[in-house]
């Protein structure tokens, strides 16, 4: 066999599968958009538990869709599915009998710390929204629901200090 019609033969099968695995990829983001969607109407409609069953079908859609991820912390931290549960200064929710609680701010945090710790995905603007700014103020204040102030004051000096030191922050406008 001509080594040219063999070279060719493997480079048109490349560009098939290159094709195809763009194809996947565009299906896959148009999934995660959608389910996106569908957890933003149910959050509107006050059913966190779908919102955050549909944010997590968009996750596993597209493992790279960071607005999912902000989405579902805000889902998991929501306050109003909890009807205003109470608990002591220093005492977990856990500890005040409300494991759901504590569960569910667990998992948010986990959310906030992945937008984070993936700056290549989430720190540009998107929409004018900037997710990794905005997962650092969620972090926080998910700490401090959670009686971890230290950790949230934490997070704070550490954006504030990212936004005083990086002239190309976007999704803020700085006044100096």
């Amino acid at each position: 066999m001509d080594w040219r019609l063999l070279a060719g033969v493997i480079c048109l099968i490349g560009i098939v599968l290159a094709g195809s695995s763009a194809y996947v990829t565009l299906v896959n983001s148009q999934r995660a958009i959608h389910y996106n969607e569908l957890g933003l109407k149910a959050m509107e409609d006050g059913d966190y538990y779908a919102a955050i069953e549909y944010f997590s079908m968009a996750i596993a859609a597209d493992p790279n869709f960071a607005i999912a991820y902000y989405n579902r912390g805000n889902a998991y931290g929501n306050e109003e599915q909890f009807h205003r549960y109470y608990k002591l200064p220093g005492q977990t929710f856990t500890e005040a009998g409300y494991p759901e609680m504590q569960e569910k701010y667990e998992k948010a945090l986990e959310d906030f710390k992945w937008i984070i710790e993936h700056p290549e995905i989430t720190k540009r603007e998107v929409a004018q929204e900037n997710y990794y700014l905005e997962a650092h103020i969620a972090l926080a204040c998910t700490y401090a629901k959670l009686d971890r102030m230290d950790e949230a004051k934490g997070v704070l000096e550490k954006i504030l200090s990212e936004l005083d030191s990086d002239v190309t922050f976007t999704g803020l406008e700085k006044i100096h």
